[in-house]
């Protein structure tokens, strides 16, 4: 039914978000092209009630660069529009957004990152 509909949908999500991630480490995918598909990826992951990942992928997103982090951080100002601020938060989001500025410090100033801060 509708339950099994959604895990298979979340499994499915999980194992789009590892390759993408998996890419994005051996340099096959980057740029806009990386930070559309992760951040459409996570959103679809945040709806299915696994805010989580964006989360996790905003807090590790200095490992993988600055796509990585401006696609997870794309996603956490979309999946507040859905009104998923307090699960978000719920999830480490103000824990993962110090992460993020922290390893970033020198990095130029990213728009996404900015807006992500608002919200946490």
């Amino acid at each position: 039914g509708e339950i099994r509909g959604a895990a298979l949908g979340s499994g499915v999500a999980t194992g789009q978000l590892e390759a993408i991630l998996r890419d994005a480490q051996a340099g096959e995918i980057a740029g806009t092209q990386l930070v559309d598909c992760l951040k459409f990826v996570l959103i679809g992951l945040g709806a299915l009630g696994k805010v989580e990942a964006t989360v996790q992928v905003l807090q590790q997103g200095a490992v993988y660069g600055l796509d990585v982090v401006r696609s997870a951080a794309g996603a956490v100002v979309e999946l507040c529009r859905l009104g998923m601020q307090q699960e978000l938060r719920r999830a480490g989001l103000l824990e993962a957004v110090r992460a993020v500025r922290q390893g970033l410090q020198h990095a130029p100033p990213c728009p996404e990152i900015c807006s992500a801060v608002q919200f946490a």
